[in-house]
């Protein structure tokens, strides 16, 4: 069997690697960050045209008509340049309203230059539903002031649905978040607001799970970038006379970061594929959880182990791949609970996690 991914595979990953490589440089991301607002609109303007932004939609839906897989390499190259745009958010929000509301709505949202915006977060979400209308609030809503729309998770009773608002809708507004990466996030509190219903709780779990999963593979391309920036030190840096790559104990470090990554890459990857095949993949996405959030510690501990005091340095790129990885980290919640929800899942179904 050949698990290399298609030609039209690495085209695409190239064509993103390029395009976030020539306008998402070190230089230029530390302009926006010392800005207060790491959001770069020109760079959207570029990838919108290019067909980034809406990979797994139906051709008919304004997307490429490919499939998740794809899309997946698309995060992958967002998280290797740590590149300031809402594309995670606007590619599942997308994906939500094609499957809720078939392809000529979700056509209509993908037009023009905005964005639209998506969280999942049922922790700290105090949302309920009262005769079509939303209130309530929910925090750390990735890019949601000034997108087009936000899908979000609601509760109506001890029932779970997934919503749709307008930001600027009356009723609504927003209170400014920075995240631990410095991404511009939202409190957003509704006080009897407009709401349009996508789906059920069955619905709010298959997004989820891609969520999920997409997180994991732009975890790939954080770790990844981290760990070739260390690889190119302990390559030229010399102490008594050698490169420090060549000390056993850097070498073996190195390795198990190696080692790390690419079981990351492997779980990740298989997460996005089975995703593609299949509606329900919770024990691949919970495995890809869990190697995001153990991976991402571990190989960016290690790469700034062997920089020393660099790593630390933001005139240095290390620190901000540092800071992704943690946030990637944590929007599983952490080791503990990614383990606890994969263990959910294996007691669930013991057979499954045999195959």
């Amino acid at each position: 069997m050949n698990f290399a991914w298609s030609e039209l595979q690495l085209e695409i990953r190239a064509l993103a690697a390029q395009l976030l490589r020539d306008h998402a440089g070190p230089e230029h991301l530390s302009a926006l960050e010392a800005s207060g607002k790491r959001l770069d609109r020109q760079l959207w303007a570029e990838l919108k045209p290019a067909g980034l932004t809406a990979i797994p939609l139906p051709e008919t839906a304004g997307g490429a008509g490919l499939g998740f897989q794809e899309a997946g390499l698309v995060f992958e190259q967002l998280g290797a340049h740590v590149a300031p745009v809402p594309l995670i958010g606007h590619t599942l929000a997308a994906m939500a309203l094609q499957r809720a509301s078939g392809d000529e709505l979700a056509a209509s949202q993908l037009e023009g230059e905005g964005w639209l915006a998506c969280s999942t977060r049922r922790e700290g979400n105090t949302l309920r539903l009262d005769d079509g209308r939303l209130s309530g609030q929910l925090g750390a809503i990735a890019h949601g002031e000034g997108s087009d729309a936000v899908v979000l998770p609601a509760r109506q009773g001890d029932d779970w649905f997934l919503c749709v608002v307008k930001p600027g809708a009356v009723g609504l507004s927003w209170q400014g978040q920075v995240s631990t990466g410095l991404e511009p996030r939202g409190l957003l509190q509704a006080d009897s607001a407009p709401v349009e219903i996508l789906g059920d709780a069955a619905m709010l779990a298959w997004l989820e799970q891609r969520q999920a999963a997409a997180h994991c593979m732009a975890q790939v391309g954080v770790v990844g970038a981290a760990l070739q920036l260390a690889r190119e030190h302990v390559c030229e840096r010399e102490q008594f006379g050698v490169k420090i790559g060549s000390f056993q104990a850097v070498a073996h470090r190195m390795a198990d970061a190696w080692t790390d990554m690419m079981n990351l890459r492997m779980a990740a990857e298989a997460a996005v594929v089975a995703l593609d095949r299949q509606e329900d993949a919770e024990l691949a996405v919970r495995s890809a959880q869990a190697w995001s959030a153990e991976a991402g510690h571990r190989v960016l501990a290690s790469a700034q182990h062997v920089h020393g005091g660099l790593g630390h340095d933001k005139d240095y790129p290390l620190w901000r791949y540092a800071v992704w990885a943690r946030q990637y980290e944590m929007e599983s919640g952490g080791l503990g609970h990614a383990l606890e929800q994969l263990g959910r899942c294996i007691a669930r179904d013991p057979e499954a996690a045999l195959l």
